[in-house]
């Protein structure tokens, strides 16, 4: 903007001196103001645009006589301007020439709207910014000698001529350098064209500006004059939400046959869910009902817990007492067709689904042993299967035995009223934990249960994304049972919170683990229930052992590698002689009476734990 009188070089005076108190919040606000003169600029563009698109396509003579109408006023309103201050026509009307602006508007709003934008005032120069007020102080002060110097009097103009100098602006925004002065006001067309490349600049990074004011609020139309930027890869994901609000979108105008909005947005998430990890899935809300008696104990079924293990829905372990378990399934069968459908490619979803049903019901499904080349049918009639968590009994003298089947609620309050159960017939000299075929659970009822057993020191710590530590759970020494050695029992079947329990007995020392490798699922899932009742099951962190082991994959390796049956005996199959067999034998002076034999049990494994137990208690008796 051209200044001069003693008014208004009072009126810059006061500027330059008010310029050190320029603030953020100043500028946020002045910012601000600008941003309706953006929006109104880039309506005019896209109306300019508009019309020069209509003229060129079918001519329609109402934009014709518009935009004649537009320019004969402009050019009457700029020559108007040119009179009464001397000012070339080219300068004024520059922005006609390169197409921004059109229509008419009045000479003060023009010059008002250049003077909000920073844009080149009346002789081609450009308005000073707040920021150069305060930047350029110093530098301002001391070229205003050279300034008062450099006499610049257009003519035609008295009060141009008797006010004297004008101080020239610099011409480029943001502290940046000055132009060197003129030779003549007269601007040339390239002139003309250069300023309004430096106005296009101006407002470049005035867009810039609003979209750092405004955030979003704006986005399009600040977007729309902003220079393309590229995006930060983390915002990626929600930008192709657009391409899924449009596939949607075609799909319910263009489909050939109505679909339901419900079934097309589940299946989209079930899609999205399913690239992830295995352990990971959408639960429509008959399935989160169902997921969520599985925790309360009681559904209808076959009792077995499943997993996708190479295309295949792979067993982890039968519920004892189920029909699974009364027609033979094992750990590591692969169920290849349920109904005569092969499950290869099918969900977990869609295989829970399939075989659970109404009680007395019966269904076939395929089952490949490894090792076997050939697979075999069974049919099984589904059960209600009613979980309970925990069982307790006596296995000899002063020796406990325990079985936990699922972590579910309240599996903590279950066990120690078993502990307590066995406590009263005895003092307890050793105890079996027996975790095999357990397929996890509650992640804090497994924390519960070793904290049952251990008196202090870490149980597990979870991992989440980014290395950052999400939970650490210790034990306390309140409430623990100690003082008798443990055996704890794993196998294949062992997986999640039961490699949890397991994991912080091996690293604490307080149990010999025994059995066969563990299932090797290291990882935690959180449940989330969403609004229209369907719930995520969602991997959010690994766990660790209290050394720092990670399960994942590998799973526990057992104290004692103990096979689920009995090697074959080198002994021979015929009873051989004994002394009591000889003619002749000396006779046992104390009776008739022989020791007594123990009963073996059955369960190999199991009776392995308990000859390590007697072993125990021999060892610390003869201490």
């Amino acid at each position: 903007m051209v200044v001069h009188g003693a008014r208004s070089r009072d009126r810059r005076q006061r500027r330059s001196e008010g310029a050190g108190d320029w603030t953020p919040r100043r500028e946020h606000q002045w910012l601000i103001g600008q941003l309706p003169w953006i929006s109104r600029q880039h309506r005019h563009v896209k109306q300019q645009l508009g019309a020069v698109r209509s003229e060129g396509r079918h001519a329609d003579p109402r934009v014709t006589r518009m935009r004649q109408h537009g320019e004969a006023e402009r050019q009457r309103q700029a020559q108007k301007l040119a009179q009464s201050r001397d000012v070339p026509t080219d300068v004024v009307d520059h922005d006609r020439e390169t197409g921004l602006f059109g229509g008419a508007r009045s000479p003060r709003r023009d010059m008002s709207a250049r003077q909000a934008r920073g844009c080149h005032d009346q002789r081609g120069m450009v308005r000073r910014w707040p920021e150069q007020l305060h930047s350029n102080d110093a530098r301002d002060h001391e070229q205003r000698e050279s300034d008062q110097a450099t006499q610049y009097r257009p003519k035609g103009n008295a009060s141009h001529r008797e006010h004297g100098t004008i101080r020239r602006r610099p011409s480029r925004l943001f502290g940046q350098p000055r132009r060197a002065p003129r030779a003549n006001v007269v601007q040339s067309k390239a002139g003309s064209h250069m300023a309004m490349r430096r106005y296009l600049e101006g407002m470049r990074y005035l867009g810039g500006m609003g979209l750092l004011a405004t955030g979003v609020v704006l986005g399009a139309t600040v977007l729309s004059l902003a220079p393309a930027r590229a995006v930060p890869k983390r915002y990626s994901p929600y930008r192709k939400l657009n391409v899924f609000a449009r596939v949607l979108t075609y799909i319910e105008n263009n489909y050939v046959e109505h679909v339901d909005d419900a079934k097309l947005v589940y299946g989209a998430i079930k899609g999205m869910m399913g690239s992830l990890d295995p352990h990971s899935v959408f639960m429509p809300p008959k399935q989160y009902q169902q997921l969520k008696a599985d925790t309360q104990g009681e559904f209808g079924g076959l009792g077995v817990e499943v997993e996708i293990r190479e295309g295949w829905i792979t067993v982890v372990s039968p519920l004892e007492g189920t029909p699974a378990a009364k027609a033979g399934l094992r750990s590591g069968d692969q169920i290849i067709a349920i109904e005569g459908k092969t499950t290869r490619g099918m969900t977990m979803d869609q295989a829970v689904r399939k075989m659970r049903g109404p009680r007395g019901t019966r269904i076939r499904i395929g089952v490949r042993r490894p090792g076997q080349k050939k697979p075999r049918a069974l049919e099984i009639v589904r059960d209600v299967i009613k979980i309970v968590s925990v069982t307790s009994k006596s296995i000899a003298p002063g020796v406990g035995y325990v079985r936990i089947k699922s972590f579910q609620e309240r599996t903590n309050v279950y066990l120690r009223q078993a502990l307590e159960g066995l406590g009263k017939k005895g003092k307890l000299k050793g105890l079996v934990l027996d975790l095999r075929n357990n397929p996890g659970g509650l992640l804090d009822q497994a924390v519960r249960v070793a904290d049952l057993f251990l008196d202090k020191g870490m149980i597990v710590r979870t991992i989440g994304k980014g290395g950052r530590v999400m939970d650490k759970e210790k034990a306390h020494s309140r409430g623990t049972f100690l003082g008798f050695p443990m055996v704890c029992l794993v196998n294949g079947g062992s997986a999640s919170a039961s490699e949890i329990v397991a994991g912080a007995l091996q690293d604490h020392r307080r149990a010999v683990v025994l059995g066969t490798q563990t299932f090797g699922k290291g990882s935690v899932q959180t449940i989330i229930e969403l609004d229209d009742g369907s719930g995520l099951k969602l991997t959010v962190a690994r766990y660790y052992t209290p050394k720092g082991r990670s399960i994942q994959e590998h799973g526990i390796a057992p104290d004692i590698i103990v096979q689920p049956t009995a090697p074959k005996t080198l002994e021979p199959k015929k009873k051989g002689k004994r002394e009591r067999d000889l003619e002749g034998h000396l006779r046992n002076r104390q009776g008739k009476r022989q020791p007594k034999q123990r009963k073996r049990l059955k369960d190999f494994q199991l009776q392995t734990a308990l000859d390590y137990l007697r072993a125990a208690a021999i060892f610390r008796s003869s201490r």
